[in-house]
């Protein structure tokens, strides 16, 4: 199991564990779909599309990227693998602390 599956969290409610459980499972599907995209083929129109949509969605997808940045640069350990995210992500969390304002 990786350490993305789904879980059990003790003292969480029935309501909780679905949020918690299904955030797990659209992070696993994030990240296989970055998986496929880090391929290369379908980068710059995937890009593409995010960048031309609607201004509140793009406020959304940049609050969330910032979020993850966050959490990335909390991590201590990291590996040839990652290490050059975290290092940006550092950077990144340093400069937007705050989050974005959505409308």
């Amino acid at each position: 199991m990786s350490r993305c599956d789904k879980g059990t969290k003790v003292g969480m409610s029935e309501e909780e564990m679905k949020s918690f459980n299904e955030a797990h499972d659209l992070a696993r599907k994030v990240m296989g779909m970055c998986t496929m995209l880090s391929s290369g083929k379908y980068q710059k129109e995937f890009v593409k599309r995010l960048v031309n949509d609607h201004p509140t969605c793009q406020q959304a997808v940049a609050n969330l990227f910032r979020m993850f940045f966050v959490e990335l640069a909390k991590k201590d350990h990291t590996d040839l693998r990652n290490e050059s995210a975290v290092r940006l992500a550092k950077d990144v969390a340093e400069r937007m602390k705050d989050s974005l304002p959505f409308f």
